[in-house]
């Protein structure tokens, strides 16, 4: 999956927003100005970090060594960082998007999520 596909993924969910961090040189997912994915290049390598629950993680980062590791720059128990070179299961990084964004927009109040997404 190329970035430009993550990136339209990502923006197809409900209320999402995309947005350049000049300032950290990578383009993020946004859902109510909170960060669920990150989209950039690591040693020429296409890479995006999302955030999960601590033992999905660990378990992702065992079946899958070669392409995800502890978040890059991000709280480690918390976020991935996947390579998703050519090979990697794409209906597997946009369920890991999904769930992603799922997990942050369970951060906020009930109200604000029904705001946010009127199909919870």
């Amino acid at each position: 999956m190329k970035a430009a596909d993550i990136k339209e993924f990502g923006l197809s969910l409900p209320n999402s927003e995309y947005e350049y961090k000049m300032e950290w040189d990578v383009e993020v997912g946004l859902i109510g100005r909170k960060i669920f994915m990150m989209v950039s290049i690591l040693n020429d390598r296409p890479m995006i970090s999302l955030k999960v629950k601590p033992h999905d993680g660990d378990d992702l980062r065992l079946e899958f060594p070669d392409h995800i590791i502890a978040g890059y720059h991000m709280n480690k128990r918390h976020w991935i960082t996947v390579f998703h070179e050519e090979g990697f299961d794409d209906e597997l990084l946009r369920k890991l998007i999904v769930d992603s964004y799922e997990l942050v927009m369970k951060t906020f109040p009930k109200k604000v999520q029904l705001t946010l997404n009127p199909d919870l």
